[in-house]
């Protein structure tokens, strides 16, 4: 297999976004239906190129996709024997040689991250979150507060929005969602919306408990259960953190994000009271 084969399939798969495996036969001793070097795109739905196919090659699809699934990043290599002992008895594959394969993750999707609300605080979490490599959706009601964030990792788009909440069904699925503006009316707006997509894994709002409450009391009126109110984290922000400066507060956000990035648990605020 030439390598501007594989090359051009990675570079069509990044394009789509679309997390694939790369699986390489890095080693072979004996022989085997290819020789080492070779390499294998396989995603949730396809596989492109070729290990020689066979059982070494569907079990290596399977394998891939295995680790499409459980969210494994990490490099993986694993020794096949090619012999009948070793090999299913309806797929014998029975070359005689070993062969060792690498399995590489590579990760094309981004996290989205939606930001309502260009504030110190929306402007401080923007600027922290862009150094990683996400994709930021910034919202704001005011042309003027749309940042510049320079020397970025995360892929950005900048939006001015008379009316934020009605952007919020056109966010892609699995969103984290900051709510974040300068106006209470639209916060609780944009948080309405919000809680209509139970694909979000994350929402969180700015303000305090006395906020919070009132919200709560303004939801429930609106038919809106307690189970759904329990997504909603607010105040937003690491818990233990009381300064009222925009930068810290920022920081914390931006901090509470990077826990839920990485653990990939969904945070949920503390129960809220009983009005």
């Amino acid at each position: 297999m030439f390598q501007a084969e594989w090359t051009q399939t990675l570079k069509r798969l990044s394009e789509a976004r679309e997390n694939t495996v790369m699986v390489t036969l890095l080693h072979v001793r004996g022989h085997a239906p290819q020789q080492a070097g070779v390499k294998m795109l396989v995603t949730t739905t396809e596989a492109f190129h070729t290990l020689g196919g066979g059982f070494m090659e569907h079990h290596a699809i399977q394998k891939a996709r295995g680790l499409l699934a459980s969210g494994e990043q990490a490099p993986v290599t694993e020794v096949l024997r090619l012999t009948q002992k070793e090999t299913p008895a309806h797929t014998v594959q029975c070359c005689g040689g070993e062969v060792t394969l690498l399995y590489e993750v590579i990760q094309f999707q981004q996290p989205t991250v939606a930001i309502y609300g260009l504030g110190h605080i929306g402007q401080g979490v923007a600027f922290h979150l862009s150094k990683l490599p996400i994709t930021l959706q910034l919202f704001d009601s005011r042309e003027n507060q749309i940042p510049e964030i320079p020397a970025s990792r995360a892929t950005l788009h900048r939006h001015h929005v008379p009316i934020p909440e009605a952007t919020v069904l056109d966010l892609p699925e699995g969103t984290l969602v900051l709510i974040l503006t300068h106006d209470h009316a639209t916060d609780l707006a944009v948080l309405e919306m919000a809680l209509k997509r139970p694909d979000f894994p994350f929402i969180g709002v700015i303000g305090s408990k006395v906020k919070r409450q009132n919200f709560r009391q303004h939801l429930l009126k609106e038919g809106f259960s307690e189970e759904a109110l329990g997504r909603i984290t607010s105040p937003v922000g690491l818990e233990g953190i009381r300064s009222k400066d925009p930068a810290v507060i920022a920081l914390s956000v931006a901090a509470q994000v990077l826990q839920v990035l990485q653990v990939g648990q969904i945070p949920l605020s503390a129960p809220l009271p009983e009005p």
